[in-house]
């Protein structure tokens, strides 16, 4: 819980700076200056540079291909271990209050 709010975040060093600040401004822990979270809204997100080459009209429209999607066989693959489905369904919990409090505003 406490490294949610105040450590750093530690990303790939393979990913691109453009994957890089995006992931950090949407992850920024004060939601004053969080991407995102302005009046402009979604607006902000689509503007960063990461989608400088999305059509987002296009994407409404469903017209664009995705360039990958999972199957089955993906899902069972040893060479991927991180994607196999879960053996058993997840469990709902109660969030303790004073943990959800941590996140009011986020």
């Amino acid at each position: 819980m406490s490294s949610i709010l105040y450590d750093d975040i530690e990303l790939p060093e393979d990913l691109s700076e453009d994957a890089s600040t995006l992931i950090q401004e949407l992850l920024e822990k004060d939601p004053e200056f969080r991407l995102g979270s302005g009046d402009a809204g979604a607006e902000m997100i689509k503007e960063h540079p990461f989608f400088k080459d999305m059509d987002w009209d296009h994407l409404l429209q469903r017209r664009i291909t995705a360039p990958y999607v999972l199957g089955n066989e993906d899902l069972e693959s040893q060479e991927n271990p991180g994607c196999q489905a879960p053996a058993l369904p997840p469990t709902a919990a109660r969030i303790p209050s004073e943990l959800q409090e941590a996140f009011r505003g986020f």
